[in-house]
């Protein structure tokens, strides 16, 4: 059997969405912020636990769209306050 999908590199995703707001646009005065999350063979739940705990933020302050899969090099927006 052949396997397609061996590596994280031979799987890419990232999330398509609306223009990213910019410094000093009329939107970064919002009350969140975004940021484009990148991750390689990352477990989503796990890396936001991660970053909960090092920014000392509860989990529920990030918001994202979905999970992306694990195995594979990802790219998806994320919010927090």
């Amino acid at each position: 059997m052949v396997k397609l999908r061996q590596i994280a590199e031979d799987f890419l995703v990232t999330e398509l969405g609306g223009p990213e707001p910019v410094v000093g646009s009329e939107f970064s005065d919002c009350e969140h912020r975004l940021y484009r999350l990148e991750k390689r063979s990352h477990d989503t739940i796990a890396l936001l636990a991660r970053l909960s705990r090092h920014f000392h933020l509860s989990r529920r302050s990030f918001g994202i769209s979905g999970f992306k899969d694990r195995h594979a090099i990802t790219s998806q927006m994320l919010s927090l306050p």
